[in-house]
């Protein structure tokens, strides 16, 4: 990806973003900053992805943006 985040936040993000769009189930935290990945199929990975962009907007409004675009842009590659 070509995210230079300056916070550990944002690295782990756009590693998120990567696995909810091969269509696996994606939970994040932003208070606890943690990771959780299930390994389950999902169809639902544009809603949970709509979630986790509320909780980041919340953190830094400025980055949304970015990484909304970018996970547009890898979204249709993959597909």
């Amino acid at each position: 990806m070509h995210y230079h985040a300056s916070r550990s936040t944002f690295s782990d993000a756009s590693h998120l973003f990567q696995l909810a769009f091969r269509g696996l189930t994606t939970n994040y935290d932003l208070r606890k900053r943690s990771l959780v990945v299930k390994r389950s199929i999902s169809n639902d990975s544009l809603r949970d992805y709509g979630n986790i962009l509320k909780s980041l907007r919340h953190h830094r409004k400025k980055n949304t943006r970015l990484i909304k675009t970018s996970v547009f842009m890898s979204s249709h590659r993959t597909q």
